[in-house]
């Protein structure tokens, strides 16, 4: 088949020219006129009037004609569909089409796109956008301002001694999540209308900014990821290293509060990688005496400032940037003053050719993104969220932020070594390539609209003037084929209505609004951004959290089985407490008929059980109680009892509870339960003295009589006075709220006789 346009114009002329009544056109003068050869062009005109293509010389193709219109009409159909072919999508299509005829045909070869694209000139390679975005073109007079940027910037590396590890260059880059990037490669139709193909792009989709930075050597900082909402704690099963950072903002964009905690961490990170710190075997502490957040490094909690040190011993750090609002704020310059820092700002509209990421990290880092993108569509998911974005990012991060990436869009931008040579000739090229016009013979060579309904009218027409005339074979063939050609014109209206089903679904699926659990930080502190460490660290406290709270929910779950049970039994209690017992009708307590009916094992295991349940149940305390003294300094006499009562209060812990276990075991635990013996009393009294039975002596005792006097009888209120604590023997008995009044008296005799004994000595 000849598919030289020229060639069939050429023959269409001509063929035109023999219909009229003046004289043709010749086969030499069309062939001269169109730059064609004669033999060429006879073809043509046989091949137009007889409407048989001769077979092609050289080596057989691998499809047939058929075959190779119906891969046109795939291009066709997903072109109206919204989502142009692909080269990927079309090698698909050819191997499908050879693996149904032969299941043994090899897939495509490597050269196969671009002879099939040749052989096809109603078909053109073209890129969709999504979004179009427009940047200020820059004019042959800006060529001074971009010299004078060069200029100043191989200053600052000659005078401040920066080096390709001291030189750092920080972006930000858009990405929205789920949408094709703006330049995708498909196959589309040639037609006379210059409009670019079109994609349908949501307008709801989230977007997100990613801060990355890295240095004239290669190494990369982490990249940090802000986005409209709070990280979520499902964001821990993400396979990234732990130093991945997230931020929040309103718009989804960085801001100044965002740029200038990325300073601090963009501090230690270049200060680490800088070669000339790592001559000097110091920290960043170390080195300039504080913190990245001017703290002291012995006492956090206080402010500290940079030391200042000589300008022949600083080291300097040059951090490339943007106009960006929050790179220029008066906190973000003065942070890096104090901190040796040098900012230096790229004349505005010409980041798109100046930035060293801009130009050779971000664009790689977007295709890696794509063919994620693409091959889980392929997988025919209706949606690409928030959470299979991150799951990938890692490795679209790393496909994008290599070394040679890095290092090639510094030597290509010209920021180190500086060379304005790059910039300058990018800045002198404006003019843009002129579209040729296109031939509108190109159109004739697609496929027809109505091919289905006129295959189906052919094949009617055959049927009925030759239906007598052909044999069984034949009939049943053209059966098949008017079935073929009904389900063809059949399937084609469902493929129309799949594909405006297929765009509902996305744009539903991508209104949906999924929320997770927003990352806490530790009490006590404030993050404005969140690493993946911390968030896995959030995620297991709410996991430990989420499991207490299973757990105590299936508690109470048996705990209400329990009580159930024993309810059971207090029912029944009160509908039979009446029995007969020989021969009279009497009531039984509780005891008396649990022994009667032989429930009372099964009414102590659930009292016990309801017991422990409840202390399961019970609220943990919030705070402790640290005994412990703070130093390891004397003690004062105080202190040393005080100390030694606590001991002994937490002494017989163990053997209280272990009392009260053997106490649950009994019918009445609180009856049954035995005290341990204790010796930390405490004297209580709950009534004053009587003022008549103070004896006049007594009035006048000082201070020693009061101290002196319990040392010398110790034990004499032993027979009146209890210990706050249980007694040790159930049977001791239980003491008057008061001493009765002849033991006050009895007291008041023994201190007068001590008096007189002391005045006598």
């Amino acid at each position: 088949m000849i598919d030289n346009i020229n060639t069939i114009t050429a023959a269409r002329l001509v063929i035109r020219s023999r219909e009229a009544r003046r004289k043709p056109l010749s086969i030499r003068t069309a062939a001269a006129r169109f730059k064609v050869s004669k033999s060429q062009l006879q073809r043509a005109i046989q091949e137009i009037l007889t409407g048989i293509v001769p077979e092609a010389p050289g080596r057989p193709r691998r499809l047939d004609e058929a075959e190779d219109d119906a891969l046109v009409a795939y291009v066709v159909w997903l072109q109206r569909g919204g989502f142009p072919a692909t080269k990927l999508q079309l090698e698909g299509a050819y191997n499908a089409i050879r693996l149904a005829r032969d299941a043994s045909a090899k897939p495509v070869s490597r050269h196969w796109y671009k002879r099939w694209m040749a052989d096809h000139p109603e078909l053109r390679p073209s890129y969709v956008k999504a979004v179009e975005k427009s940047r200020k073109s820059w004019e042959s007079s800006n060529v001074a301002a971009v010299e004078d940027f060069f200029e100043r910037l191989s200053n600052i590396v000659k005078d401040f001694r920066i080096g390709a590890s001291e030189c750092w260059n920080e972006d930000e880059c858009g990405i929205r999540i789920g949408s094709l990037r703006d330049r995708i490669q498909v196959i589309v139709t040639r037609s006379s209308r210059h409009k670019r193909p079109e994609v349908v792009d949501l307008g709801d989709r989230e977007s997100c900014t990613l801060i990355g930075c890295a240095n004239a050597v290669g190494v990369t900082m982490p990249g940090w990821l802000v986005f409209k909402t709070f990280p979520t704690e499902s964001w821990d099963e993400i396979k990234a290293p732990d130093d991945i950072r997230f931020a929040r903002s309103d718009t989804g964009f960085s801001n100044a509060e965002i740029t200038l905690d990325w300073l601090h961490h963009f501090n230690v990170i270049s200060w680490k990688a800088s070669a000339q710190a790592q001559q000097t075997s110091k920290t960043l502490e170390e080195w300039f005496g504080c913190t990245e957040w001017c703290k002291d490094p012995l006492r956090p909690s206080s402010e500290a400032q940079p030391t200042v040190r000589p300008d022949k011993d600083r080291i300097y750090r040059l951090l490339v940037i943007d106009g960006f609002t929050g790179h220029t704020s008066l906190e973000f310059i003065h942070y890096c003053i104090k901190f040796d820092i040098i900012l230096a700002i790229f004349p505005p509209h010409s980041t798109h050719f100046l930035q060293p990421l801009d130009v050779s990290v971000f664009q790689p880092l977007k295709q890696s993104q794509q063919r994620v993108l693409r091959r889980i569509l392929a997988q025919g998911e209706l949606k690409f969220s928030r959470t299979d974005f991150l799951a990938s990012f890692h490795e679209t991060f790393r496909d994008g932020f290599t070394a040679a990436n890095i290092i090639s869009g510094f030597e290509k931008t010209g920021i180190f070594p500086p060379n304005s040579t790059p910039a300058v000739t990018k800045v002198l090229e404006t003019q843009l390539r002129a579209r040729q016009a296109v031939n509108p013979a190109y159109e004739s060579l697609l496929p027809e609209e109505s091919r289905f309904q006129h295959a189906a009218n052919a094949i009617r027409s055959i049927e009925e003037k030759y239906l007598d005339l052909l044999s069984s074979p034949t009939r049943a063939g053209l059966r098949s084929a008017r079935r073929a050609v009904i389900e063809a014109v059949t399937m084609s209206l469902v493929v129309k209505s799949a594909n405006n089903d297929h765009l509902k679904r996305i744009e539903m699926m991508s209104r949906r609004r999924q929320r997770g659990k927003i990352v806490k930080p530790p009490a006590g502190s404030f993050y404005t951004s969140d690493s993946l460490k911390e968030i896995r660290e959030s995620t297991q406290r709410a996991i430990a959290k989420a499991a207490d709270k299973e757990q105590r929910k299936q508690l109470r779950s048996m705990q209400a089985l329990v009580r159930a049970e024993k309810e059971n039994l207090l029912r029944q209690y009160r509908e039979t407490k009446y029995q007969i017992i020989d021969g009279q009708r009497k009531r039984l307590t509780r005891k008396q008929w649990l022994e009667f009916t032989r429930n009372d094992d099964s009414f102590i295991s659930l009292e016990t059980a309801e017991e422990e349940y409840k202390r399961l149940l019970a609220p943990k305390p919030r705070y402790t109680i640290d005994i412990t003294p703070a130093s390891t300094t004397a003690l004062t006499p105080a202190e040393q009892r005080h100390r030694d009562a606590c001991e002994r209060i937490d002494t017989p812990s163990q053997a209280i509870a272990e009392a009260a276990a053997k106490a649950c075991r009994e019918y009445r635990p609180i009856l049954a339960m035995q005290w341990p013996d204790s010796d930390a009393s405490v004297e209580i009294i709950t009534q004053r003295q009587p003022a008549q039975l103070v004896s006049p002596g007594a009035a006048n005792a000082g201070p020693a009589d009061e101290e002196i006097f319990p040392f010398e009888e110790e034990g004499a209120f032993d027979e009146y006075l209890e210990s706050s604590s249980p007694a040790a023997a159930s049977e001791a008995p239980s003491p008057p709220s008061s001493p009765p009044v002849r033991r006050w008296v009895h007291i008041q005799e023994m201190l007068d006789k001590f008096r007189a004994s002391r005045v006598s000595e």
